[in-house]
């Protein structure tokens, strides 16, 4: 086994890099090698470029680490970093622990434009048999995350901007299917150009309408002659944690059509829109669930819950798509 020191400038970053990083993930990393020094290892090929641990070179780099000790070996043994000068049952060895578990989580943004690429790129390269499902009409690149952080914007002016015009919809039927990355959502209205303001809808006189709408398509959609076995669930709630209007009608579309709803299934560990973090905080018995979004704007919020149920029966239901 071959050892040689060289300089890290001398590592080739992955032009392909699957993980775009998070600025919060970057600072982090550049914070625990400052105070922690070098941990884990990177992974090379054989001509120095990086296939794992492009973030950690990058935040060494920043830290002031200017060599790299490499290890050459063709995959058959583990080579194991060996930190002389500190002991896991230590202040510093539990933060080291927690760092690499914690910069891990936080510094992971999927770069679903490289997967698709590389995926055309190379015949059997299968991101699917990882858990990936890449719908290469969906797949968010560059330009469609630049859209959703405009729509974001927009969302937060409503009622406060007299220059920004906020989308209206008139509450005429238009029901209508679309993909959503690998799943179907169906919506009962949509955003135009004419009718009221998004804000001035989602007022309790709108909930019965709301609701009214929502039995229709279900029960258009699958019958739902037997109601055991299904349940009704929304989107996570983002500011207010009491009831909101999605949750108000499917409280209404629960007594409607007969079936539990579970309230609060779902909970938003950041508030962030493009790469949000969502976790089940209820458990949930039933077999078929519907979930619902009074209003999908980039489809992010939907898509991310219903990848939380994948052994699950889905019905995503939508009261107004203002996707444009």
């Amino acid at each position: 086994m071959e050892e040689k020191i060289i300089d890290i400038n001398q590592l080739h970053h992955d032009k392909k890099n699957f993980n775009k990083g998070t600025d919060e993930g970057k600072q982090m990393m550049e914070q625990s090698f400052r105070e922690h020094g070098a941990g884990r290892s990177v992974l090379l090929d054989k001509d120095n470029n990086i296939i794992a641990g492009n973030k950690s070179t990058s935040a060494a780099r920043k830290a002031g680490i200017k060599k790299v000790r490499v290890i050459e070996t063709d995959g058959t043994e583990l080579i194991a970093v060996k930190r002389t000068d500190i002991s896991i049952d230590s202040k510093e060895g539990r933060e080291m622990a927690l760092l690499d578990n914690r910069t891990a989580q936080v510094n992971l943004a999927w770069n679903e434009v490289e997967l698709e690429s590389v995926s055309d790129q190379f015949e059997g390269f299968d991101p699917s048999q990882f858990g990936f499902d890449i719908d290469t009409s969906q797949v968010e690149s560059p330009s469609l995350n630049d859209t959703l952080r405009e729509d974001m914007k927009k969302r937060k002016q409503w009622g406060k901007d007299k220059d920004y015009t906020e989308p209206v919809c008139n509450l005429a039927d238009m029901v209508e299917i679309h993909a959503l990355r690998g799943y179907r959502y169906i919506h009962s209205f949509k955003t135009g150009t004419e009718g009221a303001p998004l804000s001035e809808i989602k007022k309790p006189e709108s909930v019965g309408l709301f609701a009214d709408k929502a039995a229709e398509l279900i029960r258009s959609t699958i019958g739902l002659k037997q109601t055991d076995g299904w349940c009704i669930i929304t989107t996570p709630k983002r500011r207010h944690k009491e009831q909101n209007f999605a949750s108000k009608v499917c409280a209404e579309l629960s007594r409607r059509l007969g079936i539990p709803f579970h309230d609060d299934v779902v909970e938003a560990k950041n508030r962030a829109r493009i790469d949000p973090v969502f976790t089940i905080v209820k458990p949930v018995s039933e077999r078929n669930i519907i979930i619902y979004d009074d209003i999908l704007t980039g489809g992010t919020t939907l898509y991310t819950t219903a990848n939380l149920f994948p052994d699950r029966n889905l019905l995503l239901i939508v009261g107004i798509n203002n996707h444009r």
